[in-house]
């Protein structure tokens, strides 16, 4: 059994507390039941409920319910020229439940995941740190109102992650090369729409001593594509730069229907379980299959 209290605040969003609990082999054996929930009152409130099962040393599934609602998301506009002249925020309110499946390839970094599942979004007012919201902005004509800002919408979705990766597990050399290659068909359940986002990145890393003093490039892109039916694509499932491609934006600040990345980082280890790291990227958001590069 594990419980955790956690706080956390970031610069720019509201802060939050929370608790986490993780119990093992709990109804059988191998499975793990695991519990989030953190709020700052009613603007920000985040919870989720997971299941997973160890099938094998090599695979899991698991199911799992998440409950989000907040109103300090970030946005600027849509495209490659947005700048923080226009900094706003909006408030989202989004449930989800889903099934996924995980699998490893043993001896290799190598991996693939499977899910599906169904999410509803519903927009509520929200600001936060002093700006405005999209709304005010819409109306006193600094930004174009974005696709769906004020629809309610259901969606069913299948996704499909793919890694293959020659680099062994530590504490192996670094060295090697992998491809990764992502897609997400959505269907909306009450209009006659669909949508899919998909990409990948291709790289390699030297291990420059042979002991996890690692140098890596990669070269990413992303699209998303409508599907099927006339109705705009809500911008809530435009593409964001966030996490490993490009850390140092809040999510949010970049927003597209493409996406490109190139980028060069360093890792090294620095105590057991930590390593450190520093990476330079040059990317951004663009328009329909990458309009405008």
């Amino acid at each position: 059994r594990e419980a955790i209290l956690e706080a956390l605040q970031d610069l720019g969003l509201l802060p939050s507390v929370g608790v986490y609990y993780a119990g093992q082999n709990l109804v059988a054996q191998d499975n793990t039941l695991r519990v989030h929930a953190a709020t700052w009152g009613r603007p920000w409130i985040s919870a989720t409920l997971a299941d997973h099962y160890a099938i094998d040393k090599t695979s899991s599934i698991q199911v799992r319910l998440d409950f989000r609602r907040a109103e300090d998301n970030i946005y600027f506009g849509i495209g490659p020229d947005v700048t923080s002249a226009t900094q706003s925020r909006y408030g989202l309110e989004k449930t989800e439940a889903s099934v996924s499946y995980h699998a490893k390839i043993p001896g290799r970094e190598s991996r693939v995941q499977l899910w599906g599942g169904i999410h509803r979004l519903t927009p509520v007012e929200g600001t936060c740190c002093g700006d405005p919201s999209v709304r005010q902005r819409v109306q006193m004509g600094e930004l174009m109102a974005p696709p769906g800002l004020t629809d309610t919408y259901s969606a069913a979705f299948g996704a499909m992650d793919l890694t293959l990766d020659s680099r062994s597990p530590k504490p192996s050399s670094g060295s090697g090369a992998f491809l990764h290659l992502w897609a997400q068909p959505n269907f909306d359940i009450e209009k006659d729409r669909a949508w899919a986002q998909y990409g990948g990145a291709i790289g390699g890393a030297v291990d420059l001593t042979g002991k996890q003093r690692v140098l890596k490039l990669q070269l990413a892109v992303s699209m998303l594509d409508q599907l099927r039916g006339s109705a705009a694509i809500p911008f809530t499932e435009y593409l964001i730069f966030d996490g490993d491609l490009m850390p140092g934006f809040v999510p949010g600040w970049l927003r597209g229907q493409s996406t490109a990345a190139a980028q060069i980082g360093y890792t090294w280890p620095v105590w057991i379980g930590f390593d450190g790291q520093t990476r330079f990227t040059l990317g951004n958001d663009e328009g329909e299959h990458l309009a405008g590069l």
